[in-house]
C-alpha cells in the first residue's frame, strides 16, 4: 500500500517534466527566440505553482516565485532529469511521515524514503563521475 502512495510521485513529477518540456517546444517553435520560450515555461510554472488556498497573497506570490527560480534554474542547468528528480525528491520527502522514534509503527517508512533519496543520489554520482575517482591523489592534501 505504500509503496503505492510513493507510485503518485513519480507519475506527479514525471507529467510535470513532461509538460513542462511540450510547453517549451511549442514556445520554441511559435516565438522562434530561446529566451522568450523560456519565459514562457517559467510563467507557465509560476502559474502552475500558484497555491489555491487561503493564504496571505504575499505569501502565495513569493512561493510560486521561489519554486518556479528554482524549477527554471534546474532546468536550464541540468536538463528534464535533474527536474525530474528535484520534483520526485521533494515530493516523496512530503508525502513520507518523517521520524525518528523508532517507537513508532510507521518509523519504516521513514527508512525507506531516506534509502531511496540516498540512493538516488549516490546512483547520480556515480553517473555523473563514471570511471574517474571522487577523490583523486592529492586533491584533499592541504
Amino acid at each position: 500500500m505504500f509503496l503505492s502512495y510513493l507510485a503518485m510521485p513519480v507519475a506527479w513529477a514525471t507529467s510535470l517534466c513532461l509538460n513542462f518540456a511540450g510547453i517549451l517546444l511549442v514556445a520554441r517553435v511559435v516565438l522562434r527566440y530561446n529566451r522568450l520560450a523560456w519565459t514562457a515555461v517559467a510563467l507557465a510554472a509560476f502559474l502552475y505553482f500558484l497555491p489555491r488556498s487561503g493564504l496571505a497573497p504575499v505569501l502565495t506570490v513569493s512561493s510560486a516565485a521561489v519554486m518556479t527560480g528554482i524549477i527554471m534554474a534546474s532546468a536550464r542547468a541540468g536538463g528534464l532529469l535533474a527536474t525530474l528528480v528535484l520534483l520526485l525528491v521533494g515530493r516523496v520527502l512530503s508525502a513520507a511521515p518523517l521520524t525518528l522514534d523508532v517507537g513508532r509503527w510507521y518509523v519504516w517508512r521513514s527508512w525507506f524514503v531516506v534509502a531511496l533519496v540516498i540512493g538516488l543520489a549516490l546512483w547520480g554520482f556515480r553517473n555523473v563521475l563514471g570511471k574517474q575517482s571522487a577523490f583523486p591523489a592529492g586533491a584533499l592534501d592541504g
